[in-house]
């Protein structure tokens, strides 16, 4: 991923000040971390979940196994490393997620 990837990052302004990115990280087979990249210089906040179909299922998709993890304080050359924090390869490797900051 070398640089802001649009068809997979959208960018935002969040009331009272601040910006906001959200997107889709897709993680290859068997990788556990990806480059992201951000146009923000300080995050305060990050959530993400997986990209499953929970439809007709009762997935649990706030369970430790199914997160993604990032270092809010380690912004390098526009990019924040983040890994999928499982242990279990039946979940997806797609997450979608939600930075905030500015």
């Amino acid at each position: 991923m070398a640089g802001f990837d649009l068809d997979t990052q959208h960018s935002f302004v969040l009331p009272g000040g601040g910006r906001g990115e959200a997107g889709r990280v897709d993680f290859s087979a068997g990788s556990f971390c990806a480059a992201l990249p951000t146009r923000l210089l300080n995050i305060y906040a990050f959530e993400s979940f997986p990209a499953e179909d929970a439809t007709g299922h009762t997935l649990d998709f706030a369970m430790w196994e199914n997160r993604m993890t990032v270092d809010v304080d380690d912004i390098t050359s526009g990019n924040i490393i983040v890994k999928r924090s499982t242990m279990r390869n039946d979940i997806s490797a797609t997450y979608y997620y939600s930075l905030k900051g500015w």
